[in-house]
């Protein structure tokens, strides 16, 4: 079974068409002016994952970095590569969490950036325990249990 909804963003007054199957899975088909109406943007397959940009749903690319959307700065090389980085990685997560990205998809990207910081060569073992320490903060907030490591770092 599977259900078209309509929700509306609070803050852009758009509305935003979603496929709901009876999995629980959902899917974003687009966005429209009115409830109903004929979407403005369609989202394809290739569009990417959805992120909320200045009150705005923004589709970003599925390949590319880590990044969550655009506000996050590359700072030194390519890649991930600072705590500043990471904390503005939560930062735009917490953000997409309040404009209605689903909590399992800011859960999955959480598990994503925690094993990017656990292979990132360019991370000393204090800057992925704290990077660690964050993502653990930030996974507490929303009531989730803290990621361990479980292998010594390196």
């Amino acid at each position: 079974m599977v259900k078209i909804l309509w929700r509306k963003n609070p803050l852009t007054g758009l509305w935003v068409k979603i496929k709901k199957y009876k999995s629980g899975k959902t899917k974003i088909l687009g966005v429209a002016k009115k409830k109903g109406g004929r979407l403005i943007k369609k989202k394809k397959e290739d569009d990417g994952r959805p992120t909320i940009e200045n009150g705005k749903l923004v589709m970003l690319p599925r390949r590319g970095y880590v990044y969550l959307g655009r506000d996050v700065k590359d700072v030194g090389k390519k890649g991930l590569d600072s705590l500043k980085e990471v904390k503005g990685i939560l930062r735009e997560m917490e953000k997409d969490a309040k404009h209605g990205i689903s909590l399992k998809t800011i859960n999955a990207r959480t598990r994503t950036l925690f094993l990017a910081v656990l292979h990132d060569s360019d991370f000393s073992e204090k800057e992925k325990e704290k990077a660690v320490k964050m993502i653990n903060k930030f996974r507490k907030k929303f009531g989730w249990k803290p990621f361990e490591i479980k292998k010594p770092l390196k």
